[in-house]
Parts: structure tokens; sequence; C-alpha cells
């Protein structure tokens, strides 16, 4: 079967150029962003519908802006019984979304379904591997966060839901920082985490006093400053403030600003389809964005529960 794929990180990528496609959210589908030629028309194969029918069907039921077009593809044959594969294109200023249909051999009925591999890793292979770890590292309950130092719901959740989360369950749940720095549209962010990586390469209680004090002063190194230099300046030199055992080395990684781990984190999270921060996994369960503590504390439930 032909499954829908989900990619909303592309999505994002596109809508930071298109800021119109964002509007394509309304649809409740999951999408995968392609640019290229496509066949405008259905292929006939017993056809009783006209492409417009199918066309307004599809309008109505998925709220499509009116500025965005819709094209068919050829139907192809389908792994469900009594149903063929209909390729959708949306099309909007030069962009191309496409995504599976299924049309039944009669042409009565128009479907879709979005399959799940129930033996997929949900953890998606999430390497945590010499990561600085707050709280237990032996705790039964793994909570990753994919942070942005300059987004400023990672800073609530970092001062909020964190401190709560760690009062709450103390033992029982360790917190592990992956990179992920919206580098699009935030300037100093991975500079930022890099400096962090550097300090942890020291000494992991520096690394997370670099964090916390990031996330709680964000707006500072941002209020006035329009020269990224003198930012960076300033994300060095709270580094230099750490009491670390080797002050050179420290210097000579913040100099070298080694993107490589970051990479690797970035690539990471966008295999996951990641496409927003805070976006937090619980023992393999998501939640995306800055949400209550109980909905973080309900997720942490089920896996000790699982656990158990």
């Amino acid at each position: 079967m032909t499954g829908i794929l989900f990619n909303f990180k592309s999505l994002t990528r596109l809508a930071r150029s298109y800021s119109t496609l964002l509007s394509l959210l309304l649809i409740s589908l999951s999408i995968f962003i392609v640019a290229g030629c496509r066949n405008r028309n259905v292929a006939s194969k017993g056809q009783t519908k006209t492409d417009r029918q199918i066309e307004l069907m599809i309008r109505s039921q998925y709220n499509v802006p009116a500025d965005y077009g819709v094209t068919f593809g050829s139907v192809r044959a389908s792994d469900v019984p009594g149903y063929d594969d209909l390729p959708v294109v949306f099309s909007h200023g030069g962009k191309h979304v496409d995504f599976v249909f299924l049309i039944s051999n009669d042409r009565r009925w128009l479907a879709r379904l979005q399959k799940f591999d129930l033996n997929q890793d949900l953890n998606g292979g999430i390497d945590v591997a010499g990561r600085p770890v707050r709280g237990n590292p032996a705790a039964r309950v793994t909570m990753v966060v994919y942070d942005d130092l300059q987004c400023p719901f990672c800073s609530r959740f970092s001062e909020e839901a964190v401190p709560q989360i760690m009062a709450r369950y103390k033992d029982l749940v360790r917190v592990i920082y992956k990179d992920y720095p919206l580098s699009e549209i935030h300037g100093w962010a991975a500079h930022a985490a890099i400096n962090a990586n550097c300090l942890a390469k020291q000494d992991p209680d520096s690394y997370w006093k670099y964090i916390d004090y990031v996330h709680s002063h964000y707006g500072r190194f941002n209020a006035g400053q329009k020269n990224l230099k003198d930012i960076f300046k300033k994300l060095d030199d709270l580094t230099f403030l750490e009491d670390v055992a080797d002050p050179s080395e420290l210097r000579a990684c913040i100099a070298a600003q080694d993107a490589a781990l970051i990479k690797q984190s970035v690539a990471e999270a966008d295999r996951l389809n990641v496409e927003s921060t805070p976006t937090v996994y619980v023992n393999g369960e998501r939640i995306v964005g800055l949400r209550p503590n109980e909905w973080l504390w309900a997720a942490i439930d089920r896996a000790l529960a699982a656990k158990n």
C-alpha cells in the first residue's frame, strides 16, 4: 500500500519562504513536499466521476484554500482490495504538495488511508550516548528534549516544566537535551549550542548551568542586538565564566565552532520528522510544543506503568 509520508519539517522550511503554504495545515492529512512535473488528468480506467467532481469533494472535505490548485496523477494499482491509488497534487506559487487517495474500482468512493509500522522503534533510534544527563542516569524514564536555545517556548519549558518534573518524579526520570537550532530564524542558536557542547566535554554541571542561563536570559541576548558577532562574543564570554578542568581546551573548542555534533542531532531530528521546538520524547511517546505540565506527567505515568 502506498502510505502518506509525514514530513512537516519540509513543509516548515518551505513555508518560511512561502508563508501562505501554512494554510495547507488546514488539510488534515500527512504530506510530503516535492517539486516536479505531474500528469494533470485521472486515467480513465472505467472512471464514472469527473475530475471536477473529485476536486469539489476534496476541496469541501479538507478546506483547501481557494488559491491552491488541485490536479491528479495517473491512477495505479493499490494493495487495498477494491481500490486504486489516486495521486493528488496541491500546487501554489510554483511548489507542489503530493499525497495519495484511494478511489474505488467502481469510482464511487474516495478514501484516504495512512498505515503505521508496528515494528518501528518509537524512540526513533535517538542517540543519547555521551549526552549530559539531568537527574538519575539509571532512571526508568528518559525524557529527550529537542531544544533551541533561542526559542522562547524552549526557555519556558526549561524554566518551568523541567524543574517541576524533577521535583515530582525525582530519581524516576532523567532529562537529556538534543540540539535542534532553527538556524533559518534564530541566528545565534547554533553558536550557543556549540558552546554548550564544548562545556559538556569538560563538565556536565557546567553544561547545564550554561543551558539554564541562556534559556533564562535569551531575551537579553536579543535585546538591542543587531550584530550577531556581538551576541556570539557574549555567548563565548559566558562560557569562559565556568570553572573547567582545561580552560585552554575549552577556548580552542569555542574558537573552532565545530558544528558536527549539531548537524548529527539535526539530521536525527529530521529523520524523526521533528518540525518545531521543544519536541519531547518520553520513552518514545512524542509531545510537540509547550504543553501543560499535566500532559507531560500523564506521559511519564504511562511510561512508568509500562515499565512495571
